[in-house]
Protein backbone atom coordinates (compact mmCIF):
# COMPACT_ATOMS: atom_id res chain seq x y z
CA UNK A 1 0.00 0.00 0.00
CA UNK A 2 1.31 3.60 -0.95
CA UNK A 3 1.45 5.88 1.76
CA UNK A 4 1.20 9.50 1.94
CA UNK A 5 5.26 9.42 3.29
CA UNK A 6 6.14 7.35 -0.59
CA UNK A 7 4.28 10.16 -2.42
CA UNK A 8 6.28 12.98 -0.50
CA UNK A 9 9.46 10.87 -1.52
CA UNK A 10 8.89 10.67 -5.26
CA UNK A 11 7.61 13.83 -5.79
CA UNK A 12 10.37 15.48 -3.70
CA UNK A 13 7.99 17.60 -1.21
CA UNK A 14 7.41 17.57 2.48
CA UNK A 15 4.45 15.55 3.72
CA UNK A 16 3.02 18.38 4.69
CA UNK A 17 2.89 19.31 1.39
CA UNK A 18 1.42 16.13 0.11
CA UNK A 19 -1.28 16.36 2.50
CA UNK A 20 -2.30 20.43 2.04
CA UNK A 21 -2.58 19.04 -1.85
CA UNK A 22 -4.85 16.24 -0.70
CA UNK A 23 -7.34 18.33 1.32
CA UNK A 24 -7.51 20.96 -1.15
CA UNK A 25 -5.55 24.04 0.47
CA UNK A 26 -3.03 26.06 -0.74
CA UNK A 27 0.20 25.25 -2.43
CA UNK A 28 2.39 26.61 -5.13
CA UNK A 29 1.38 25.07 -8.48
CA UNK A 30 4.95 23.50 -9.38
CA UNK A 31 4.19 21.61 -6.06
CA UNK A 32 0.82 20.80 -6.41
CA UNK A 33 1.35 19.48 -9.84
CA UNK A 34 4.31 17.26 -8.50
CA UNK A 35 2.28 15.95 -6.27
CA UNK A 36 -0.46 14.83 -8.46
CA UNK A 37 1.38 13.28 -10.85
CA UNK A 38 3.17 10.94 -8.28
CA UNK A 39 -0.57 9.75 -6.52
CA UNK A 40 -1.19 8.95 -10.22
CA UNK A 41 2.13 7.13 -10.93
CA UNK A 42 2.16 5.29 -7.95
CA UNK A 43 -1.77 4.59 -7.36
CA UNK A 44 -2.13 6.22 -4.20
CA UNK A 45 -5.47 6.07 -2.67
CA UNK A 46 -6.44 8.20 0.72
CA UNK A 47 -6.99 6.22 3.62
CA UNK A 48 -10.12 7.31 4.63
CA UNK A 49 -9.98 5.84 8.40
CA UNK A 50 -6.86 7.30 8.92
CA UNK A 51 -8.41 10.93 7.80
CA UNK A 52 -11.83 10.27 9.97
CA UNK A 53 -8.78 9.83 13.05
CA UNK A 54 -7.31 13.31 12.09
CA UNK A 55 -10.04 15.43 11.04
CA UNK A 56 -12.95 13.14 13.43
CA UNK A 57 -15.30 12.98 10.94
CA UNK A 58 -15.96 9.72 8.84
CA UNK A 59 -17.74 11.31 5.92
CA UNK A 60 -20.00 8.15 6.39
CA UNK A 61 -23.77 9.14 6.92
CA UNK A 62 -26.07 6.04 7.64
CA UNK A 63 -29.41 5.86 6.34
CA UNK A 64 -31.69 3.92 8.07
CA UNK A 65 -34.88 2.80 5.97
CA UNK A 66 -37.95 0.56 6.72
CA UNK A 67 -38.16 -1.47 2.89
CA UNK A 68 -35.43 -0.81 0.22
CA UNK A 69 -37.89 -2.26 -2.10
CA UNK A 70 -41.12 -0.28 -1.63
CA UNK A 71 -40.00 1.82 -4.67
CA UNK A 72 -40.58 5.07 -2.47
CA UNK A 73 -38.49 4.78 0.18
CA UNK A 74 -35.97 3.15 -2.84
CA UNK A 75 -36.01 6.67 -4.64
CA UNK A 76 -35.25 8.20 -1.81
CA UNK A 77 -32.39 6.55 -1.47
CA UNK A 78 -30.85 6.83 -4.98
CA UNK A 79 -30.92 10.73 -4.41
CA UNK A 80 -29.55 11.06 -1.21
CA UNK A 81 -26.96 8.95 -2.26
CA UNK A 82 -26.54 11.30 -5.14
CA UNK A 83 -25.88 14.26 -3.05
CA UNK A 84 -23.53 12.31 -0.75
CA UNK A 85 -21.39 11.54 -3.21
CA UNK A 86 -20.90 14.91 -4.55
CA UNK A 87 -20.46 16.48 -1.11
CA UNK A 88 -17.20 13.52 -0.90
CA UNK A 89 -19.48 11.19 2.10
CA UNK A 90 -20.58 7.55 1.74
CA UNK A 91 -23.72 6.06 2.46
CA UNK A 92 -24.15 3.04 4.78
CA UNK A 93 -27.88 1.76 4.29
CA UNK A 94 -29.56 -0.28 6.42
CA UNK A 95 -33.03 -1.36 5.77
CA UNK A 96 -35.10 -2.12 9.16
CA UNK A 97 -37.69 -4.17 7.15
CA UNK A 98 -39.85 -2.54 9.55
CA UNK A 99 -38.36 -4.71 12.22
CA UNK A 100 -38.41 -2.23 15.73
CA UNK A 101 -35.22 -4.68 16.72
CA UNK A 102 -33.42 -4.48 13.21
CA UNK A 103 -33.99 -0.47 13.86
CA UNK A 104 -32.50 -0.47 17.15
CA UNK A 105 -29.62 -2.53 15.48
CA UNK A 106 -28.26 -0.53 13.17
CA UNK A 107 -28.88 2.30 15.13
CA UNK A 108 -26.32 1.07 17.60
CA UNK A 109 -23.86 -0.13 14.50
CA UNK A 110 -24.20 3.30 13.45
CA UNK A 111 -22.77 4.67 16.73
CA UNK A 112 -20.14 1.91 16.82
CA UNK A 113 -19.39 2.68 13.67
CA UNK A 114 -18.95 6.68 14.72
CA UNK A 115 -20.56 7.38 11.54
CA UNK A 116 -21.26 11.13 11.55
CA UNK A 117 -24.84 11.62 10.96
CA UNK A 118 -27.65 9.21 11.13
CA UNK A 119 -31.35 9.39 8.89
CA UNK A 120 -33.99 8.05 9.41
CA UNK A 121 -37.25 7.57 6.40
CA UNK A 122 -39.88 6.89 7.90
CA UNK A 123 -42.86 6.22 6.18
CA UNK A 124 -46.63 8.16 8.01
CA UNK A 125 -47.47 4.31 9.37
CA UNK A 126 -44.15 2.92 10.13
CA UNK A 127 -43.11 5.31 13.14
CA UNK A 128 -41.25 3.30 15.38
CA UNK A 129 -37.62 3.72 16.50
CA UNK A 130 -35.23 1.86 18.79
CA UNK A 131 -35.14 2.84 22.97
CA UNK A 132 -34.17 6.21 23.56
CA UNK A 133 -34.15 6.91 19.76
CA UNK A 134 -37.51 9.34 19.75
CA UNK A 135 -39.70 9.89 16.56
CA UNK A 136 -39.97 13.29 15.01
CA UNK A 137 -41.53 13.97 12.13
CA UNK A 138 -42.87 10.58 10.53
CA UNK A 139 -42.94 10.78 6.74
CA UNK A 140 -40.00 12.97 6.36
CA UNK A 141 -36.66 12.67 6.26
CA UNK A 142 -35.44 13.65 9.31
CA UNK A 143 -32.12 13.79 11.31
CA UNK A 144 -31.66 11.58 14.49
CA UNK A 145 -28.09 12.03 15.73
CA UNK A 146 -25.36 13.78 15.35
CA UNK A 147 -21.76 13.00 16.44
CA UNK A 148 -20.34 15.58 18.31
CA UNK A 149 -16.68 17.05 17.03
CA UNK A 150 -14.63 17.67 20.21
Amino acid sequence: MVTIKDVAQDAGVAVGTVSKVLNGQHVSEKNRIKVEDSVKKLGYQMNFYARGLKTKNTYTIAVIVPEILNPFFAEWVYYIEQELYKNGYKMLLCNTQGMPEKEEYYYRMAEQNKVDEQRKISGINNCTAGAGYGTKGCGTFIKENKRRRD
